[in-house]
């Protein structure tokens, strides 16, 4: 013998259908997000010529699923990369701890000369 069908039976499965049908469009909408962000930065590096401009666009757009944090953490490691690899922003590596350019740093010893065993 099946069960009545209680009118609250059909809200539910209304609902779940809703709910369904929500998660779908977040879901599909984190995708565009996450193919845009990965396109834009990526192929912004690659035409300055960074090494690594996907990955590094793909690891942006993994971050920025993170509110707030994952959108600034990208973007400090991006300059980072870029005022390293490329000489006409290599002088502001400086705002990120490198030394700066033509200066010796104190910190850095010479290697030592092995003498060849005669």
């Amino acid at each position: 013998m099946p069960l009545p069908i209680r009118p609250q039976h059909s809200k539910v499965n209304e609902v779940m259908h809703e709910s369904e049908s929500i998660i779908k469009s977040y879901i599909v909408g984190l995708l565009i997000q996450i193919t845009y962000i990965t396109i834009l930065p990526g192929g912004s590096l690659f035409l300055l010529g960074i090494p690594y401009a996907l990955l590094i666009g793909i690891i942006f757009a993994i971050l920025n699923l993170i509110p707030y944090i994952g959108a600034l953490l990208p973007m400090i490691a991006v300059a980072k990369v870029i005022f390293d690899r490329t000489e006409q922003f290599k002088q502001w590596g400086i705002l990120f701890g490198d030394e700066l350019p033509g200066k010796k740093s104190l910190l850095k010893k010479k290697p030592r000369q092995i003498k060849p065993d005669s």
